[in-house]
Formats: structure tokens, sequence, C-alpha cells
């Protein structure tokens, strides 16, 4: 049996907690958000940490809308009102988003297939160099 939310309820109730907490909109910002952007940028290659982030993209290319709500009981049946109302809007973006993922995961595979392949040919190429330096 389904049960019925009341939605002005909810509401009611996370803004009696927000003014118990003391909450103001001006306590949250993007500018406040610090991200770490060292590790980003490099000026060569680094073939340990390039096979290191293609295992990670190769593991989280795809997007979900669904991830397992925490909180208290009110703020969870909240946000999976929200969920549901946006579902027909955000799905369709993260499968788009999940198709682009899709798309340069494989590129990056591609690109780590032709590095070995260069790395290999390079390997060759040398041996033969030390080969003929040898008899010549």
């Amino acid at each position: 049996m389904a049960q019925e939310v009341n939605v002005e309820q909810i509401m009611s109730q996370i803004r009696e907690e927000i003014k118990e907490k003391g909450l103001t909109k001006d306590m949250l910002s993007f500018d406040d958000v610090i991200v770490d952007t060292s590790n980003m940028n490099s000026d060569h290659f680094e073939k340990d940490i390039f096979a290191e982030q293609l295992d990670k993209v190769n593991q989280s290319w795809e997007l979900t809308s669904y991830k397992i709500l925490h909180g208290n009981k009110v703020a969870v049946v909240f946000k999976k009102v929200i969920r549901k109302m946006l579902y027909f809007l955000i799905d369709p973006i993260l499968a788009d988003q999940s198709d682009f993922n899709a798309s340069n995961v494989r590129l990056m595979n591609q690109l780590s297939s032709y590095i070995e392949e260069r790395d290999a040919k390079i390997k060759e190429l040398e041996q033969r160099i030390a080969e003929l330096e040898k008899k010549g």
C-alpha cells in the first residue's frame, strides 16, 4: 500500500530544522569550496599515473540518478519526492553524459594501446640500433 506524502508538512519540518540550527542562506557558497588542482596539471608524461587514472575512468564512466539517500527520515522522504519529480528531466541528461563519458573512455583506451605499441616499437628499434652499432 502506497504511503501518502505531505510535501508541505515535510517542507515545514525542514524549515523548522533550519531555523533551530540557525542556518542562513549566506552560509553556503560555491566560492567557499576549495578544489585541489595541484595534481591535475603535469609537464611530462608519467605512465603509472596514466594507467591509474585510466583504470579509474574505466570503472566510473557511467552515471546513475539512483543513489542511496541518507539523513533523517523526513529528509530522505523529501529527497525521494524531489528525485521522482525530477527523474524525467535528469535521467536523459545523465544518459547523454554517460554516452559522452563512454566515448572518452574508449578514446583513452585507444591512446593507451597506442602508447604501448609505440613503446614496444621504440624498444625494438633501440635493440636494432644497438645490434647495428656492434657490427659497425
